[in-house]
C-alpha cells in the first residue's frame, strides 16, 4: 500500500553542516524547525504531534533522552513528541513515522526533527571510549554501525536469495 498520495513534505529546514562547537543539541534541533516553519509558512500551533530522531543523544547530556527537549522549548504541550532511535537513520525513521501519522489519518500536521551532536565531549577518544561502554555490546569489540550492519545485510541477501539492487 502507498502512501504517496496521501502525504507531502512542504516545509523543510536544516542547521549548517560542520561540528558546530558554539551551537547545543538543542539550538541545532530549533534552527532546523524555525527554518522548516518559516519554508512551509507555518508554527509549533499549526502541528499535531512530532517525532524527534536522534541516536545518541546521551553522549552529551540529556538532551534528545525523551521527546521532552523538543517540546519544551517549542512549547508543544500537550501534543505528543515520539523519539525515534535507530542508529544512521534516526532521522529518516523520524520521517518514515510522521509520514505514518498522517497516512493513518491520525494527524493532519506534523513535524519530523532530525539531530545529533556527537562531538561535545573533550578529546575523540573520550567519545569513543563513552560510546562502546554505553552501547551495543558488539562494538566494545571495535564494531561500528556499518560494520554490524554489512554483516546482516550479506547474510539476508544469501538467506533470502535477494541482491543489492533489492536491498
Amino acid at each position: 500500500m502507498s502512501i504517496k498520495d496521501q502525504v507531502a513534505i512542504i516545509g523543510v529546514g536544516a542547521t549548517k553542516f560542520g561540528e558546530n562547537f558554539e551551537m547545543t543539541y538543542q539550538d541545532m534541533a530549533l534552527e532546523a524547525v524555525y527554518e522548516a516553519y518559516k519554508d512551509a509558512s507555518l508554527g509549533t500551533k499549526d502541528m499535531d504531534a512530532a517525532w524527534l530522531g536522534t541516536l545518541s543523544p546521551g553522549l552529551t547530556g540529556l538532551e534528545g533522552d525523551a521527546g521532552a527537549s523538543l517540546a519544551e522549548p517549542l512549547n508543544f504541550y500537550p501534543r505528543p513528541v515520539t523519539r525515534v532511535s535507530a542508529y544512521c537513520c534516526s532521522g529518516m525513521e523520524a520521517i518514515r513515522n510522521a509520514a505514518f501519522g498522517v497516512a493513518s489519518g491520525a494527524y493532519r500536521m506534523v513535524l519530523a526533527v532530525g539531530v545529533e551532536k556527537m562531538r561535545e565531549v573533550p578529546p575523540r577518544g573520550s567519545l569513543v571510549a563513552r560510546h562502546i561502554n554505553e552501547t551495543h555490546p558488539l562494538i566494545a569489540k571495535g564494531r561500528t554501525a556499518p560494520g554490524i550492519f554489512g554483516p546482516i545485510a550479506t547474510r539476508y541477501v544469501h538467506q533470502y536469495g535477494y541482491n543489492k539492487e533489492t536491498l
